[in-house]
C-alpha cells in the first residue's frame, strides 16, 4: 500500500545523456525518503522534462509513471563498508586529470556530472582522469552555493550525483560502454558550500557483462563525507 507520494520533474540540466537524468542525481531524488544507506535499482532510462510519481510503498521508494517503473530504492540494514584505497594525493589528482577525456572523446560531453561542455554551476564539472599507475580515478570537487539546500548545506542529491560518474571512469581502460543497474549510497555527514573535496573512484570487479565499482568523497582530513558502491551493466555486443 502506497503510503505518501508526491510528483518529480528530472529537469534537463540534470541530465547524463542528452535525453534521460544522470543515474546519480535521480538515485538521490529516490534516496530522499530513505533513512541511511540506502541501495537504488535503476530500471529504465528516466525521461526528462515530464512528471513523474515519486511513492513510498511499505519500505520501497519507486520513481514512476502509469507505464512504468523507472527506479526503485529500499534501505539498507547494514553500513557500506568498503576497503577504502590510499587517498590521492594533491599531486596523484594532478597526474590523473589530463587522462580524463576531452570534450571530443567523451562518450556524453554534456552530461550533469562529469560533461567537459558544462559549466559551473550549471554542471558539477567532476573530471576523474585515471592515474597512470594507480589503478583509480580522482579529481577534485568543491560544491557551488548554488548546491545548497535546506539550512544552507550542499543537498543530498548532490552527493549521490558525484559519486556516480567517478565510479564510471573506476572502470579504467579500455573502459566499456555501460549503464549505471545500481548504486549502494551512504552520506556520513553534512557539507557546507565551498568546502573543497577529494573525489576517488576505484573498481571493484568484473564478470562478463556486470562491472562493480566504488566511490568516496574526501575532506581535506581524508575522511569520508560520502561513498558508494556501483553496479554498472555493459551493452550487448552486436
Amino acid at each position: 500500500m502506497v503510503q505518501r507520494n508526491d510528483q518529480v520533474v528530472i529537469d534537463h540540466r540534470f541530465r547524463g545523456p542528452e535525453r534521460s537524468g544522470n543515474g546519480g542525481y535521480v538515485c538521490g531524488v529516490i534516496a530522499e525518503w530513505i533513512d541511511g544507506p540506502a541501495a537504488i535499482r535503476l530500471l529504465a532510462p528516466i525521461p526528462l522534462d515530464v512528471p513523474l510519481r515519486r511513492e513510498l510503498d511499505g519500505e520501497t521508494v519507486r520513481l514512476r509513471d502509469d507505464a512504468q517503473i523507472y527506479g526503485e530504492g529500499r534501505p539498507v540494514d547494514e553500513p557500506l563498508l568498503l576497503d577504502i584505497p590510499i587517498p590521492p594525493s594533491l599531486d596523484d589528482v594532478a597526474r590523473a586529470a589530463p587522462h580524463f577525456p576531452s570534450a571530443e572523446e567523451h562518450i556524453l560531453p554534456e552530461c550533469f556530472v562529469c560533461g567537459p561542455k558544462r559549466d559551473r554551476p550549471d554542471g558539477l564539472c567532476i573530471y576523474s582522469g585515471n592515474h597512470p599507475d594507480r589503478p583509480i580515478a580522482a579529481a577534485l570537487w568543491t560544491p557551488d552555493a548554488a548546491l545548497a539546500g535546506e539550512r544552507g548545506l550542499v543537498d543530498p542529491r548532490f552527493f549521490w550525483a558525484a559519486l556516480d560518474c567517478p565510479s564510471y571512469f573506476a572502470l579504467g581502460e579500455p573502459r566499456p560502454m555501460a549503464l549505471l543497474a545500481q548504486l549502494e549510497g551512504q552520506l556520513l555527514r553534512p557539507v557546507c558550500p565551498g568546502e573543497p573535496l577529494k573525489v576517488m573512484g576505484w573498481p571493484l570487479g568484473s564478470e562478463g557483462r556486470k562491472h562493480r565499482s566504488a566511490c568516496a568523497l574526501l575532506d581535506a582530513k581524508d575522511e569520508p563525507v560520502a561513498m558508494s558502491r556501483a553496479l554498472w551493466i555493459s551493452f550487448k555486443s552486436a
